[in-house]
């Protein structure tokens, strides 16, 4: 899976390099391809909630395509910050987060309150998958192990979309992200665990 990952996101790169030189040429700044790409995100919600899905699916996808943008502007331009960092982060929770808030609301809409549970437990999943890494980070261990990353939450979303699965979507998300927020913590542990004992060992 994560080679699979690997070859798929480098890819991805190599195909929007002439579209980043471009990008440095008319030095447009990273954190503001970020924006961008959220204020995309924010369009395709509310194509959502107006019941044009297919149109909300592709601005979506098109939107959070700029999340591998801005990092490869930053990166050619040489304008890597700290703070594009903490932005970046912060704003693909908040595209993540009000995509799912919109699909709750359309179950709600519609009296479905297993729908409502259900995606309202994968967005919890999209948030601990990512809070358990950043975490392990804080704390000075890895965590790039799991059965899903920020991308393929991306792409199931786009998808229920696209299709108009959004239970099935939700459900399938739900459940890779408990997958994965499970496998972390104990890979997490495992790493931890060991790093306690060298320290015992030293003293």
């Amino acid at each position: 899976m994560v080679n699979f990952r690997a070859i798929v996101e480098r890819f991805i790169r190599r195909g929007l390099r002439p579209i980043v030189w471009i990008l440095v040429r008319l030095n447009i700044s990273p954190n503001a391809l970020s924006f961008f790409g959220f204020c995309l995100v924010m369009i395709s919600v509310f194509l959502f909630v107006m019941g044009s899905f297919v149109a909300a699916g592709v601005i979506f996808l098109i939107g959070t395509l700029f999340d591998v943008l801005d990092g490869e502007l930053a990166r050619a331009g040489h304008r890597v910050t700290s703070f594009g960092s903490v932005l970046d982060s912060i704003l693909d929770r908040f595209s993540e987060g009000i995509v799912l808030i919109a699909f709750a609301w359309y179950f709600a809409d519609r009296g479905e309150t297993m729908g409502v549970v259900i995606t309202m437990l994968g967005m919890l999943g999209s948030i601990a998958t990512s809070y358990v890494r950043a975490r392990a980070e804080a704390i000075g261990t890895t965590c790039t192990v799991g059965w899903v990353t920020r991308s393929e939450r991306v792409l199931i979303i786009a998808v229920g979309m696209l299709s108009g699965q959004i239970f099935l979507a939700v459900s399938i998300l739900f459940l890779v992200t408990t997958l994965t927020v499970i496998q972390r913590v104990l890979h997490v542990r495992s790493l931890l665990v060991q790093k306690d004992k060298v320290s015992s060992d030293k003293l």
